[in-house]
Formats: structure tokens, sequence, C-alpha cells
């Protein structure tokens, strides 16, 4: 599987967002997105949703696979550290 660098560079930038604006809402940070011309993957406007998601999967994101309460390498490259 290839990776989309379009797609991985707008979560990075959700976590770069996130570590810079820490008390930021959700809604806030999926506006800066927008400003910035980020789309989701069916190339609509973020809402506070979607951002929630990509916060939720940092670990998925960080490479590592979690199914209850087993954690493991994933099979898929990290695209945030």
């Amino acid at each position: 599987m290839r990776l989309d660098e379009e797609k991985a560079a707008v979560v990075r930038r959700v976590f770069e967002l996130r570590d810079s604006m820490p008390d930021a809402s959700l809604q806030k940070l999926a506006d800066v997105l927008n400003d910035e011309g980020h789309t989701t993957k069916h190339y609509k406007p973020f809402h506070a949703m979607q951002v929630k998601r990509i916060l939720d999967r940092r670990g998925l994101y960080e490479g590592r696979y979690k199914y209850k309460d087993v954690e493991a390498d994933g099979q898929h490259p990290a695209i945030i550290n």
C-alpha cells in the first residue's frame, strides 16, 4: 500500500496545530485547516468531529496498531512521530 503524501501532510498539520495551540477547540483547529485550504478525504471542509477522529488515532499514525488491550507495531509506515 502506498502512502498518500497529500493526506499524510494534512494529518501532520492537525498534530502540529494541536501542539502549537493546545487550548484551542476542535472547531478552531478545523477552522484553521479550512482557512489554509485543506479538505477532508472527500474534499469537504473540516468540522470538529473529523479533527477529533484524526487526533484519536494518534497511535495508528505513529505506526502502532491497537486492538483492545493488545498493542503492536503496525504494518504501515508512521507518518507522525
